[in-house]
């Protein structure tokens, strides 16, 4: 039930329908009397910031992503998953029309400073980052981090990556 209306709460602060949204957190406070409404109107606020921020890269025209990165970077502290997905959607996906390779460093980085470089996905994408910064030495630097914890199922991936890196070249696959 209270998954339930999370997701509505949600869904409703997600459509700026507020009276709906504090209805819910209201049925929520009732079953749970811990529950942090505004620690999930901020996840909210973030998730719609970062959608507004990948609408705005991903747009023809120009736009004014870099204040919009600056506004998004210190929400996604302590959200490493969250920060590695964005970093590694701006590093990759075709859709983006401005690449903001100086935004996805900084979010990368702050996520392998989040994991305590514990993560090799993560410190996979701060490489990747870097690379495609130019950075290509420290690059290769990082990423051996990764492939020195990589688990038997990444490490394969991260190793091509590295001898790619090393070629001066990004992976066939990416």
């Amino acid at each position: 039930r209270i998954f339930v209306l999370k997701n509505q709460f949600r869904s409703a602060e997600m459509r700026g329908q507020a009276d709906k949204a504090e209805e819910f957190a209201k049925q929520i406070k009732v079953i749970d009397p811990t529950f942090e409404v505004q620690k999930l109107r901020d996840e909210i606020a973030m998730h719609k910031l970062a959608n507004k921020y990948f609408e705005a890269i991903t747009s023809e025209t120009k736009s004014d992503h870099k204040k919009m990165s600056d506004e998004l970077a210190p929400k996604l502290k302590c959200q490493p998953e969250i920060a590695n997905n964005i970093a590694w959607a701006i590093l990759t996906n075709d859709s983006i029309k401005e690449r903001d390779t100086e935004f996805a460093t900084r979010v990368a980085k702050q996520a392998v400073e989040d994991t305590n470089w514990k993560a090799a996905h993560i410190i996979d994408t701060y490489a990747r980052a870097l690379f495609d910064s130019g950075k290509k030495q420290e690059a290769i630097e990082t990423q051996e981090k990764a492939l020195a914890i990589a688990q038997d199922a990444h490490k394969a991936d991260i190793e091509r990556t590295l001898k790619s890196y090393k070629e001066g070249k990004l992976p066939t696959s990416q």
